[in-house]
């Protein structure tokens, strides 16, 4: 049985999963260096944290904003 701590909406950063910059860049195939860029000029399409002097990434909203970003093979083109 689940506690109730866990079933609450304001509860959800509690199961966030934050990852480094290494790890965004090995899931993305964006390089390290892209992300730095990204964040320095406020372009990259993904949202970052500092948490003290580390920059993190929410995996889950990434991965959101990749899959939001598909796009469906046109028929009889390229």
């Amino acid at each position: 049985m689940g506690s109730a701590a866990n079933r609450n909406p304001e509860n959800a950063t509690a199961r966030r999963r934050f990852v480094s910059e290494q790890i965004l860049s090995d899931v993305t195939a964006r390089s390290r260096r892209t992300l730095q860029k990204d964040r320095l000029l406020g372009t990259g399409p993904f949202p970052h944290y500092k948490l003290n002097r580390q920059v993190v990434y929410d995996l889950d909203e990434c991965i959101r904003i990749v899959e939001a970003s598909r796009r469906e093979p046109q028929a009889g083109g390229a």
